[in-house]
C-alpha cells in the first residue's frame, strides 16, 4: 500500500499542474474501505492545511461530515476538494456536487466495492476507464506526474 507520503507528494505535484491550468478532475478510489479512507484523509488534510473548501459528502466513513438530505443546499456554494462517498451512488448528488468544484478543485470518490453492479454504474464506469483525464487511484500504484501532460 502506498504511504501517508507517497500519496501526499504525489497530490502536491500534481493538484498545483491542474490548478494553474483552471482545470476540475475526478479522483476515482477504488480498493478497501480502509484504503479509500486513508486517501481521503490524504488529500482533505492537503487541502485543509491551506484553508482551501472542502465538502465531505456520504455516511461511509466516520470523517465525513455532509448526509444525503442536502446536496441541494451545496448549489451556488464553491469547493476546492468534494470527497463523495455514497455506498449506493446517488447519481444527482454526484452530478450536483461536481458542479461546485472551483478550478484547480477534484471531485474524490471513493467508490464502493460492489458484488455485481448494475447497468447504470456499469456504464459509469465504462465512461470514466476511457476518459484520459480521470485518474484511478488503487493501493498499488499512484499515476506518473508529468509537466505538461498527465499519464496513468
Amino acid at each position: 500500500m502506498n504511504s501517508f507520503n507517497d500519496i501526499h507528494q504525489w497530490l502536491s505535484q500534481w493538484q498545483p499542474a491542474i490548478a494553474a491550468n483552471f482545470e476540475r478532475r475526478l479522483v476515482v478510489v477504488e480498493g478497501e474501505c480502509e484504503w479509500q479512507q486513508h486517501v481521503a484523509e490524504v488529500f482533505y488534510r492537503y487541502f485543509n492545511a491551506d484553508n482551501r473548501q472542502c465538502f465531505l459528502w456520504g455516511e461511509d466513513q466516520t470523517f465525513l461530515t455532509g448526509t444525503t438530505k442536502n446536496y441541494r443546499h451545496q448549489l451556488g456554494c464553491e469547493y476546492d476538494l468534494v470527497i463523495f462517498s455514497d455506498p449506493l451512488f446517488h447519481p444527482d448528488a454526484f452530478s450536483a456536487l461536481s458542479g461546485t468544484l472551483k478550478a484547480g478543485g477534484i471531485l474524490l470518490w471513493l467508490k464502493p466495492e460492489v458484488q455485481s453492479p448494475g447497468i447504470f454504474m456499469q456504464r459509469v464506469m465504462t465512461k470514466f476507464i476511457q476518459d484520459a483525464h480521470v485518474i484511478h487511484l488503487t493501493s498499488a500504484t499512484l499515476p506518473i506526474v508529468s509537466i505538461n501532460t498527465y499519464v496513468q
